[in-house]
């Protein structure tokens, strides 16, 4: 800080008077920056050109920060005097939430605060992971700057959260790797679970293990971005595979093939929809034989959804008998095995799926299938489908074409 050589110990910059001093120059200076940024407003001319008729002088992005953070002070640790460095305490979420409750953005900084008015510099990931735990946040996600740490680590697209700690394990076992680390397969009883839900662990990357911490806490995910590469936010946010690394527990656990002893279960599972007329009823000899295209989710010992994947030539493939247990729906796990079944289809060297619904067309439109007319008038299925379709029950015939592959196995990366 102005020529002062700055130094860390376990995460915590130690900041003595003259440092606090600069800490909150710099702190000012960077919200100054961002508020100025978010205030920039469309032109007169691109509003007028857009229907509006008059000039707009509210910010475009209203923008609030204030003394959100309650902090502590470091204090002495292993006989440093960490002196004007704090350790968050709490973060006033209600105040937080009515202010995004009124659509503006909290902008949060590393300066916390004491019941007795010091101000203290606190750690920016410690205040982030703190923030997103409390706030119940369904994401947190942390810039860096692109540098050969995480090259070293060469993250993935997607981590699970067991993977993630497993990372940090062989960090805290082996250090950092010299080139890139390859599997995150680790022994666990080798080192101390807890330490691998801590916001800061010696020698780990602090973009690492704070998403880590989030995730043991509820955030259900965490991304890692390169905050040099342009537009890398809505990449990573609007785009299948990403452009990052995000770490979440396993959307995907209990995900599986079917085996012979769950055709009880699928039955069961299948049967209230083919009492309705949704489903046509299959025989145990069908589903025996067509057993081999299920994909079951499995949740404490109980068959909970199901679905087939039906291939009809070498890039065509059907969804059929997809179904989410009444109980368990509203919680996003057909989009889950959607995304399943899709990455299977594409690692498979399926381009077009296909189904046939009668009540469900609604809820597979909003997931970019197009409706193609009566299934048993179509040609756009092969013949050998067609014949098998009841021309009764005037099904609906809905298609998909799938994105070109990325290589990435099922279930190694969900789209949203």
């Amino acid at each position: 800080m102005r020529g002062k050589q700055s130094v860390f110990m376990d995460g915590y910059r130690v900041t003595d008077a003259a440092a606090m001093r600069g800490v909150m120059e710099a702190s000012g200076a960077v919200r100054v920056d961002i508020e100025a940024r978010l205030s920039v407003i469309p032109t007169v001319a691109a509003v007028r050109r857009h229907g509006g008729n008059r000039e707009f002088l509210e910010p475009a992005v209203k923008v609030v920060s204030g003394n959100y953070i309650r902090a502590k002070r470091r204090g002495v640790v292993n006989g440093v005097d960490f002196s004007h460095a704090g350790e968050v305490r709490g973060i006033d979420v209600e105040a937080i939430r009515s202010q995004l409750g009124r659509g503006c953005i909290v902008l949060l900084s590393n300066i916390g605060y004491t019941a007795t008015g010091e101000v203290l510099n606190c750690n920016t990931y410690e205040v982030a992971t703190q923030t997103a735990q409390m706030l119940q946040a369904q994401k947190l996600i942390c810039f860096t700057n692109g540098d050969e740490l995480f090259t070293r680590l060469n993250l993935p697209a997607w981590l699970t959260l067991k993977d993630a700690q497993a990372l940090i394990g062989r960090i805290l076992l082996e250090g950092l790797p010299e080139t890139n680390c390859g599997s995150t397969t680790l022994d666990d009883s080798k080192c101390d679970n807890s330490a691998l839900c801590q916001w800061q662990v010696r020698n780990c990357p602090l973009e690492l293990t704070a998403c880590v911490s989030a995730c043991c806490d509820g955030v259900a995910r965490s991304h890692i971005l390169d905050g040099r590469v342009e537009g890398i936010l809505l990449q990573e946010m609007f785009t299948r595979d990403g452009v990052g690394c995000m770490i979440s527990a396993d959307i995907y656990e209990g995900t599986r093939k079917a085996s012979a002893e769950d055709v009880p279960a699928i039955e069961k599972l299948l049967e209230p929809l083919v009492e309705n007329g949704t489903l046509l009823r299959r025989s145990r000899e069908r589903l025996l034989s067509e057993l081999q295209y299920f994909t079951v989710v499995e949740r404490d010992f109980k068959i909970v959804a199901c679905a087939a994947l039906i291939p009809w030539g070498s890039d065509t493939a059907e969804v059929a008998a997809f179904v989410v247990s009444a109980g368990y729906r509203r919680e996003g796990r057909g989009d889950v095995l959607l995304d399943y079944i899709e990455q299977s289809a594409r690692s498979m060297g399926i381009r077009k799926l296909f189904l046939l619904t009668t009540r469900t067309a609604d809820w597979f439109e909003m997931r970019g299938f197009k409706a193609a007319g009566y299934a048993h008038a179509s040609r756009d299925i092969p013949h050998e489908r067609t014949k098998h379709v009841d021309p009764l029950r005037n099904s609906q015939l809905y298609m998909k074409i799938l994105e070109q592959a990325t290589g990435s196995r099922p279930g190694s990366r969900i789209g949203f």
